[in-house]
């Protein structure tokens, strides 16, 4: 992708800019994204009476690491579980 092709943005994100070139057609999904950090970020602030931000940032780091996890366990288990229903088809007469 040319870098004419791309958009510059900035995001304010717990109250850091940060400049991204993005797609144009990946602006709105971006735009979105970071818009969800902030709700999630100030809602562990509220929640837990967090005085700084970046404790929030790092609740929510750790949320998606979390998440992510019990995810690749979960691909894991379904590919476990489809080379068991391989192995039984292969040895059923």
């Amino acid at each position: 992708m040319a870098d004419s092709e791309l958009k510059s943005v900035r995001l304010n994100i717990a109250g850091k800019l940060v400049p991204l070139s993005v797609h144009p057609s990946e602006e709105e999904l971006i735009l979105k994204v970071s818009k969800e950090l902030n709700e999630k970020i100030n809602k562990f602030q509220i929640d837990y009476q967090l005085k700084d931000k970046m404790d929030g940032v790092v609740m929510l780091l750790l949320t998606y690491a979390i998440d992510n996890a019990k995810s690749d366990m979960l691909k894991a288990n379904t590919h476990i579980d489809e080379l068991l229903t391989e192995i039984e088809q292969i040895v059923q007469p």
